[in-house]
């Protein structure tokens, strides 16, 4: 009993502190071969001429500014995203910012500029860029970056470290992205607007929303400490019920467990913290 006490207790503390759902993280801790794998979403990048080397946990992925990357196909063509990675640039850029993680297409992009800071990177449906930039960072040491967009808002948010860098509201939408991102560069098919990548990426991770700022922190704090924020909170879970189906007579787990339940005629689907939830009588 008290066993499956603390497990209903993990369940709630991942439903507060990490309302986005993670839909892929990778480690990069392979030290081989030719691509990188996403624990339980099993989405895999595709690695060309990028190297292995110690990472800000343990492995990571080095690149060459030329032509390294890895090449990843995302489930869906996400508005709302959370793209976050620990990043070390080898060097400053002489003309053009480099991109850590990206989507091609006049690019969403984690970046490093020739100004040594860093900038989150989002375009809208008119073809105009906005810029969240961070302060002076200098190369050869490990930052956490992140860059989020809420599609309700119209809102980018960049944390640098944990800290709110800055915030953007775009006019209009944001322009649609494919599912193609990059890991090393910003558009693998333009060999001189490529953005290319010199240095150091790891534990990159995606998410289906814009996470807070208190779950920045989190992530930062977690993954600092040497574990990711998404894998420290979801470790040993058996049950997390989001109630965001809005409809029907199922609840489902998105723990992985498979612990899906029936939902009661007399319950009631509502408007959520989060989404939807359900109200009972």
């Amino acid at each position: 009993m008290v066993k499956y006490c603390i497990a209903l207790i993990c369940a709630v503390s991942a439903s507060a502190v990490l309302q986005a759902e993670l839909v892929a993280q990778w480690h990069c801790d392979e030290a081989n071969g030719s691509a990188i794998a996403s624990g339980k979403s099993g989405i895999t990048g595709t690695l060309k001429n990028a190297q292995w080397t110690a990472g800000k946990k343990n492995g990571a992925l080095t690149f060459n500014g030329i032509d390294a990357h890895a090449a990843v196909t995302l489930p869906r063509e996400y508005v709302s995203i959370t793209m976050a990675a620990w990043v070390k640039p080898s060097g400053v850029p002489a003309k053009i910012p480099m991109s850590a993680v990206g989507r091609p297409g006049f690019h969403q992009a984690i970046e490093y500029w020739p100004s040594k800071k860093y900038a989150f990177s989002v375009w809208d449906k008119d073809n105009k860029q906005y810029l969240i930039y961070s302060d002076v960072c200098e190369p050869n040491e490990w930052h956490h970056l992140c860059g989020t967009y809420d599609e309700a808002s119209r809102t980018a948010s960049f944390y640098v470290d944990g800290a709110l860098a800055g915030t953007k509201t775009l006019p209009v939408d944001m322009r649609a992205y494919p599912k193609e991102l990059y890991i090393g560069c910003g558009n693998a098919a333009s060999k001189n607007f490529g953005y290319w990548f010199s240095g150091a990426v790891d534990e990159v991770e995606i998410h289906d929303s814009a996470i807070n700022a208190e779950e920045a922190r989190a992530m930062f704090a977690s993954a600092d400490a040497g574990a990711s924020a998404a894998t420290d909170l979801t470790t040993g879970l058996v049950g997390y019920w989001k109630f965001d189906e809005r409809s029907g007579g199922t609840l489902r787990d998105s723990s992985g467990s498979g612990h899906d339940g029936p939902v009661s005629s007399t319950a009631q689907w509502v408007q959520g913290k989060s989404a939807s939830a359900i109200q009972f009588n």
